[in-house]
């Protein structure tokens, strides 16, 4: 783990170390690339060793999980699954399980800022759909989740794969009152690279954000773009924009600027420390020509017989149509049920130009080399074809 050995691929920044220290003597700090690390006050630390046994980093997961189903699924109201960045399974789950008097802990915009939040309602639940392609602000949501099983509440926790795993280490022993969901991650920046954007881009446009939506589903040029975003500025002007024009698009999906743990996750891969996994369906058209991932598909991974029990209500319920897959038809349009997001050949000389403008730092480090660009092109011509 870091604290240990000061790797930094060896932390994703969840902060579970910080809160589970008795003495206080863990704090986060800011590195050369804008991502914060733990560090330590040895005059207050007592050696317990508690942070080290609640980092998912610094130990192997204990047991082996083999999928025990998996579903393509698109839910059946169209509204939903526009509000959603996939096909909505997110929010069939999700009500599914506040009827049941869970809360749910997920992740939202605050303001501008990325952070784990609560929910015990529709109209706040609400807030915790669509990505957020920012490492969030876990906000002591850990000890908050303890506090409310300790007093018997139910909880459902949403996050990336590392924030599930150290939830579950946080509380040292299962509960039946948890239900967890890990999502299919790539990756990703920091809420600071996320800020000098926004700052750079108000500059550009001369005026104020006040909303930014990854995964817009309103049609660009004529069709729905996945890779798109909407930006809303506090004069009523909207933009949507996409990863040729807009730098943290660029950046994100050349994967440019993520956190080094991202790109050695011990998560990538069908081993998943929730009780189902949610992803898109990418090339969900190949298994059925009626689904289409550009509108939305969801992939649904059962991990556990908890997983299995809500699958029962998912049917009960009615309003997700879903498509059994094999692992192979999982994994063929998310790699990161295989491996890590490979290294970007220009990461570091990004970071090391950053200081000189993040638009500009994107422009020039951002381009893939020609032949992999070349290969791209191809591939989508002969798709179109």
């Amino acid at each position: 783990m870091f604290l240990i050995s000061g790797t930094e691929s060896e932390c994703c920044g969840c902060g579970a170390c910080v809160e589970v220290c008795p003495t206080n003597c863990i704090s986060f700090a800011e590195n050369n690339e804008t991502f914060l690390f733990p560090k330590i006050d040895l005059s207050k630390c007592v050696s317990c060793k508690k942070c080290e046994n609640v980092c998912p980093f610094n130990k192997p997961r204990e047991n082996k999980i083999t999928p025990k189903s998996i579903f393509f699924g698109v839910h059946k109201n169209k509204e939903t699954v526009f509000k959603s960045s996939s096909g909505g399974a997110f929010s069939s789950v999700g009500k599914i399980l506040l009827k049941d008097g869970y809360t749910v802990c997920g992740v939202k915009w605050n303001g501008l800022k990325v952070v784990n939040s609560f929910a015990d309602n529709e109209k706040d639940f609400e807030k915790f759909r669509k990505s957020k392609y920012i490492l969030s602000d876990t906000n002591r949501c850990f000890s908050k989740i303890k506090n409310m099983l300790s007093q018997g509440e139910k909880v459902l926790f949403v996050s990336t794969p590392c924030q599930v795993e150290a939830l579950k280490n946080f509380l040292t022993k299962p509960s039946e009152n948890l239900f967890t969901i890990d999502l299919v991650c790539h990756g990703g920046p920091g809420q600071k690279l996320f800020d000098i954007y926004i700052e750079e881009t108000e500059k550009t446009h001369k005026n104020k954000i006040k909303e930014y939506s990854f995964r817009n589903k309103e049609p660009l040029k004529g069709r729905i773009n996945t890779r798109s975003a909407k930006i809303t500025f506090e004069n009523g002007k909207e933009i949507i924009t996409d990863a040729k024009k807009d730098p943290f698009l660029r950046a994100y999906y050349s994967r440019l600027f993520f956190r080094k743990s991202c790109l050695k996750c011990p998560f990538a891969n069908l081993n998943r420390p929730g009780d189902i996994t949610l992803g898109d369906g990418w090339g969900a058209e190949k298994t059925d020509n009626r689904l289409n991932p550009e509108t939305g598909v969801s992939l649904i991974i059962i991990n556990s017989d908890k997983g299995e029990k809500l699958l029962e209500r998912i049917y009960k319920e009615g309003n997700m149509e879903l498509f059994p897959i094999s692992e192979s038809e999982a994994t063929a349009g998310n790699s990161a049920l295989l491996h890590p997001t490979p290294r970007h050949r220009n990461r570091e000389k990004f970071f090391e130009n950053l200081k000189k403008g993040f638009y500009p730092s994107v422009k020039k480090y951002s381009k893939s080399p020609f032949f992999k660009r070349l290969y791209t092109k191809a591939t989508r011509i002969i798709r179109k074809k």
